[in-house]
């Protein structure tokens, strides 16, 4: 993946102090989507939207629940989503409700870059799926079947690229 292209909204002197929720809010809206911060901080202790969520969005029919960190808690981060039951809830209520994961790699650089997950839900089973080129394919990556099943990207989609992440 290249540089991204929404660092024009960030100060130069700021964009390596920044922590993965503020890169995730400029990025996501770079995107298109409407974003907002829902965690909660009281004192020492941060309180997430459902025990998961950094951040809610919408946008293209679709709603997502982020959860935002540095690449190296990715693994942390989506095992405490899948074995949260609200998580499993959330996407099983409908197609259109989506939880990312957004692990910052080069956090503490000039050129930080995301890495995306997103928890899937089939046939009563949670795993992740990392994704590549998200700012490329934007929401519509997977198709969905009449039963609520996804199927892999159409051909169209052919350079994205998905790895199916232990769980």
């Amino acid at each position: 993946m290249g540089k991204i292209d929404f660092f024009g909204a960030i100060p130069a002197g700021r964009r390596n102090k920044l922590l993965p929720d503020t890169l995730t809010e400029y990025w996501l809206r770079h995107l298109g989507w409407i974003i907002d911060q829902c965690s909660r901080k009281t004192g020492r202790i941060t309180r997430d939207l459902f025990g998961f969520g950094d951040q809610y969005a919408f946008g293209f029919s679709q709603h997502l629940i982020v959860q935002s960190t540095s690449y190296s808690n990715i693994a942390s981060r989506r095992k405490k989503v899948i074995e949260n039951t609200v998580a499993f809830e959330w996407k099983k209520f409908s197609i259109c409700n989506r939880i990312f994961i957004i692990g910052w790699k080069g956090l503490h650089t000039p050129d930080p870059f995301p890495m995306v997950e997103e928890i899937l839900y089939d046939k009563g089973t949670m795993f992740s799926v990392r994704l590549r080129d998200f700012d490329r394919c934007k929401p519509a990556l997977f198709k969905w079947d009449p039963e609520g099943h996804f199927t892999v990207p159409s051909p169209a989609h052919e350079e994205i690229m998905l790895e199916k992440s232990a769980s």
